[in-house]
């Protein structure tokens, strides 16, 4: 996944640039509209230099982690947004009415792509304090079984093990993940009430005196459960999903370009 976006809004319209003598009133007024959207920008500068650093630092190898840099990302969607709302209410003049539209739309998507980075970093920290009781879990539940001498003792420890797991499932349901996120987090759910299912199964079977032949079933279900958010299907949703928002990254870079040649255009037919 692409951890970055370009502040490309910075670069792509400073399209103010010589033009010849021909057309004079209406290039007059594309220079006029060009200089408006620029005015719109520098008025908001220090913000937006702020946007190009937090994106830096977002996708830095042992950059700053989500959790501190979420606030600086928020203020860095605002100030998409903000842009975005200036350069939107300008009146363009009939020849620039396309590259109006083309920056209108640019700063909209890079403002959908800030918001979900914004929710990534919020969802990444409270997706990792929601698992967190998974790994003293496991271990007490492997302690549990190397130590338990009856069987009595090992379904106690499974009960034990699937109360913890019951508490991190309530709290993932609090959880709401950005669009490529949402497989993993739709996978870990239902893995862990396999688990969680299987691991009561298991216990209760263990606890059986009558039906012994059931527990080599039981404990195979145990141990697979968890390997069921490994299935081919979910490891398709979930590149899909990040593909999903590389492209969207893409297609500002995409945008820039089709601002760019219309920039161009402009500047032959109004020679």
């Amino acid at each position: 996944m692409r951890t970055g976006v370009a502040a490309t809004v910075l670069a792509v319209v400073l399209l103010v640039s010589a033009c010849g003598s021909g057309h004079k009133a209406r290039r007059n007024a594309v220079t006029e509209y060009i200089q408006q959207v620029n005015a719109a920008q520098v008025s908001m500068r220090t913000q937006l230099l702020a946007v190009e650093r937090a994106y830096r630092d977002f996708g830095r190898k042992g950059g700053p982690s989500l959790a501190k840099i979420q606030p600086r990302l928020a203020r860095s969607e605002a100030t998409i947004r903000g842009v975005g709302r200036r350069i939107e209410a300008l009146k363009p003049p009939p020849d620039a009415r396309k590259l109006h539209a083309l920056l209108v739309r640019l700063v909209s998507q890079e403002a959908q792509v800030a918001h979900e980075l914004v929710e990534l970093a919020q969802f990444s920290p409270r997706f990792s304090a929601a698992l967190r009781p998974l790994g003293p879990a496991g271990a007490a539940l492997r302690k549990a079984f190397k130590t338990a001498k009856k069987a009595k003792e090992q379904a106690t420890a499974l009960d034990a093990y699937a109360a913890t797991l019951a508490v991190v499932l309530a709290r993932l349901r609090s959880v709401e993940a950005p669009p490529a996120f949402e497989p993993a987090l739709a996978s870990q759910r239902s893995s862990l009430a396999r688990v969680r299912s299987s691991a009561l199964a298991l216990a209760a079977g263990l606890r059986d005196k009558k039906d012994r032949a059931a527990l080599p079933r039981l404990i195979q279900r145990f141990t697979n459960a968890g390997n069921a958010s490994q299935s081919v299907a979910e490891q398709k949703a979930r590149i899909a999903a990040i593909e999903a928002y590389n492209a969207r990254v893409d297609g500002l870079a995409t945008l820039g370009h089709a601002i760019d040649t219309e920039r161009v255009r402009l500047e032959k037919a109004l020679r």
